[in-house]
């Protein structure tokens, strides 16, 4: 009964519904309508019951090397890029993390770790016009409110994007001692990330974490399965960074 569920599900029932509509279709000899049903499931078959997405996002994990710990360790600064929270008003702290909350953990985690006094947060905003908020002010509001030790937090304000980001890093620089600047981020993201900041004329360490590949998390890689929405969210990443990278390149951001 339990290996039933999935096919009851939306993802499952729309996935049957593609899948049978092609075939009375090409039943009643209506072979345009058929068509275009059997292409639309065979590429919802092949985002939610294949690997091709982790294949995808893989390509894109796999070109930065994880840092050492040695190069940590001689860094000034931690750069977080923004992506790991979302306003939630009836959580206790008010907020609610995300996918890419591995982010904040990873510089939480490697600041104390390697006692790296700094740490800059960007992120987008949220919310509405009147009360748009800053992802990276509640950010360093939550951990100035928890006293991290040792902690001096650097809030960007909302940023557009992380072409904004990297200048804004840029800005604080003359007024900061930082000779090694470490970015965090995505490793899906960092390949983007890391060209966007050099572009700008910041030379970071790229720190990549957040992995959400097969490839790259514990996991039996399964050649078919049923539908899944996790299909959709890794192709929707890789995806977003593959138009991403293609806008950068056009505005000579990266």
């Amino acid at each position: 009964m339990r290996e039933l569920i999935p096919w009851i599900e939306p993802l499952g029932l729309i996935w049957l519904s593609l899948f049978l509509g092609s075939l009375a279709s090409a039943a009643k000899r209506q072979r345009t309508l058929a068509s275009a049903l059997f292409l639309t499931w065979a590429l919802l078959t092949a985002i939610t019951c294949t690997p091709l997405p982790s294949l995808l996002l893989y390509s894109l994990e796999k070109q930065t090397p994880p840092a050492t710990s040695a190069d940590i360790a001689g860094c000034g600064v931690l750069v977080c890029l923004g992506g790991g929270i979302e306003p939630a008003p009836h959580e206790p702290t008010g907020l609610h993390l995300k996918r890419g909350s591995d982010r904040v953990a990873t510089a939480l985690t490697l600041g104390q770790k390697h006692g790296i006094p700094h740490l800059v947060l960007g992120g987008g905003s949220y919310g509405g016009d009147p009360d748009w908020r800053s992802e990276a002010d509640d950010i360093a509001a939550l951990l100035d409110a928890t006293n991290f030790p040792n902690l001096k937090v650097h809030s960007l304000g909302a940023c557009a994007n992380t072409r904004d980001e990297a200048l804004k890093v840029l800005d604080l620089l003359p007024s900061q001692s930082w000779e090694k600047i470490g970015l965090i981020t995505s490793a899906n993201h960092m390949p983007r990330a890391a060209a966007t900041f050099r572009k700008a004329g910041i030379e970071v360490l790229p720190i990549p974490c957040n992995y959400l590949s097969s490839h790259m998390r514990l996991g039996k890689l399964r050649w078919f399965h049923s539908p899944g929405p996790g299909g959709l969210l890794t192709f929707h990443d890789w995806l977003h960074e593959v138009i991403g990278s293609w806008y950068y390149r056009h505005k000579g951001w990266m």
